[in-house]
């Protein structure tokens, strides 16, 4: 079964890419974003580390620019490989806030009720 995102070795060698060279649409994914249809691809060079060994540059073999922002911020994912894990790092903040909505709610139900059982009187 093939893979979105996946070159087959035959493939690879009908565009003639040599070892360690990015497809040749990278570039354009770089200018114009990921493919929406697959927002969870990882692609390298794009949201993903470039193999080791591999070198940026527009030069034969060359893995084109990172996309980033004028703050060196990737805009499409870990494209330097710094962030680790994201799945990790998107789980943490999940169990965090879960963790303060549970112990959020029980505050609010007892000032709820205090203030349903509290009567005012006016002479």
């Amino acid at each position: 079964m093939k893979k979105p995102g996946a070159l087959s070795p035959g493939l690879i060698e009908a565009l003639n890419i040599p070892p360690l060279a990015p497809p040749p649409w990278l570039i354009n994914m770089q200018r114009y974003g990921p493919p929406p249809s697959y927002p969870n691809l990882r692609i390298p060079g794009l949201n993903a580390p470039i193999p080791e060994g591999a070198v940026w540059g527009y030069h034969p073999g060359g893995w084109g620019k990172p996309p980033v922002d004028e703050n060196m911020r990737p805009l499409y994912g870990d494209v330097f490989g710094v962030f680790g894990n994201a799945t990790t790092a998107a789980t943490d903040e999940v169990k965090i806030f879960f963790f303060l909505i549970l112990s959020i709610f029980p505050f609010y139900f007892f000032l709820c009720n205090l203030f349903t059982n509290f009567k005012f009187k006016f002479n």
